[in-house]
């Protein structure tokens, strides 16, 4: 391990993960349209009912009688048998949702969530179709989880919020799914010790006034599912953040990267024998000083832990990707990733595990691998997306790809859900990876320098 990436591991680097950026500004960005979820799942057990047009004097249980906010839904809930749906209309909710022991809400149950649906196309509750967004102000988190179980988030944009958007602490088996997350001055997504925490298809509004994106922490084992992902910076403010024509944005650093948000956070840390899984797979980051961090340890020798980073996008950043795990008994898996433009490159150390069909392109040309098996790292080859401005992380013409089909046991679909066939062969059912996006053209204009799913590569 070199000396400047040993000084990074030590509690000064995780407690400037703790840093806050500068105080939160709205503005409309345009990001890839992926459709909302059109039902709840699971089916509603025992349905309620939030409008704008609502009133929380009446009783909640049709469109009709619907309340006029969320957190009369919430309290409204009365068993703890799961599968109550709260279906919110479009509009926006001017307030802080709290799901919480203080106010004795009730949890869902183990494979029976309790779900607040956004309901953007008015098919629940009658309304004209339009966003959920829920928006207390700067004063306010939008939402707080604390001491609860079998919550789900579908749907949803929040805004707002001093410090935090989503404030999670001490719950477990809680999912959001295609929401809109919006950081505020410290964090989009602040989660500590909560098992089982899944962030699926979100995106990250961002400009150069948000915060950091991520920070989840967990002392308790469990699991934590990062899949799907964007958290780059729209439109024209891509590589106004970060990494441009191979030089740093120094002036958003200060105090040792206060300023400068971070992008996926995701840690298991414990003296205890805990068990923790960390999969972090088809993200798309951009402009932040540490865009994807990964890290366990234990004091242990009975902890077990897992690490999967598999087919992310990183661009425009200080760091590619940052995976370590710290002198305990863990595999890490770090399979077909993309960092592009980015200023020292990747530090990915890992014992038992693998690195494999990871393509990079760095200023300084100061990337540091140590795994059990590493093949297929490509640091030579200069790769280019489609259109940024437009939020395409697609390869552009003629950029080199990393390799065509997925890791064997690899999640077998893209950024957009589209499938990445299994070719061993090289017959052509599967199409160049570049990163988090499988090329969708017949005929490829990439250029593919290496097949990972052949028994002999072959480097083109």
């Amino acid at each position: 391990m070199t000396a400047r990436f040993s000084r990074l591991i030590n509690a000064a680097l995780l407690a400037s993960l703790m840093l806050a950026t500068p105080a939160l500004a709205q503005v409309g960005v345009t990001r890839p349209v992926r459709p909302a979820s059109s039902t709840p799942d699971p089916t509603a057990r025992r349905a309620w009912f939030v409008r704008s047009t609502g009133n929380d004097t009446n009783r909640g249980d049709t469109p009709v009688a619907a309340f006029r906010t969320i957190q009369k839904a919430v309290d409204a809930v009365n068993d703890a048998s799961g599968e109550h749906v709260i279906y919110v209309g479009p509009g926006t909710y001017a307030e802080g949702v709290q799901i919480t022991s203080a106010r004795r809400t009730r949890s869902g149950a183990t494979g029976r969530p309790n779900v607040i649906f956004g309901d953007t196309a008015g098919r629940y509750t009658n309304d004209p179709a339009g966003d959920v967004i829920i928006n207390p102000g700067t004063g306010t988190t939008p939402l707080q989880v604390q001491s609860r179980t079998d919550w789900s988030f579908r749907n949803l944009i929040f805004r707002g919020g001093s410090n935090y958007n989503l404030y999670l602490t001490g719950s477990s088996r809680l999912t959001f799914e295609r929401c809109v997350i919006r950081p505020p001055a410290w964090y989009g997504v602040y989660a500590t010790d909560c098992p089982s925490l899944s962030l699926i298809e979100n995106d990250f509004e961002r400009d150069l006034t948000t915060g950091h994106c991520t920070y989840i922490y967990n002392s308790t084992g469990g699991d934590i599912t990062i899949r799907g992902n964007f958290l780059a910076m729209p439109g024209s403010s891509y590589r106004r953040n970060g990494m441009a024509d191979g030089s740093f944005n120094w002036s958003r650093m200060s105090s040792g990267g206060s300023g400068y948000p971070y992008g996926i956070i995701a840690m298991a840390y414990s003296s205890s024998a805990i068990t923790s899984t960390i999969n972090i797979t088809n993200n798309i980051v951009s402009d932040c000083y540490l865009p994807i961090y990964s890290y366990v340890y234990s004091g242990s020798s009975s902890a077990r832990f897992s690490m999967e980073l598999n087919s992310n996008t990183v661009a425009a950043s200080m760091y590619g990707l940052y995976v370590y795990d710290y002198g305990t008994t863990a595999t890490t898996n770090v399979i077909n990733n993309l960092a592009a433009d980015v200023y020292y490159g990747s530090y990915i150390y890992t014992q038992r595990g693998t690195i494999n069909g990871h393509m990079e392109q760095s200023a300084l040309n100061y990337w540091d691998f140590s795994a059990r098996t590493e093949s297929g790292i490509i640091t030579d080859q200069v790769p280019t997306f489609a259109d940024v401005t437009h939020m395409n992380f697609m390869p552009a013409a003629g950029s080199p790809a990393i390799n065509a089909g997925p890791a064997t046991g690899a999640y077998p679909y893209d950024f957009f859900a589209r499938a990445r066939p299994y070719d061993p062969s090289n017959s052509g059912a599967a199409l160049p990876d570049f990163g988090a996006v499988e090329s969708q053209n017949a005929k490829p204009t990439v250029r593919v320098i290496r097949w990972r799913e052949r028994s002999i590569e072959d480097d083109r």
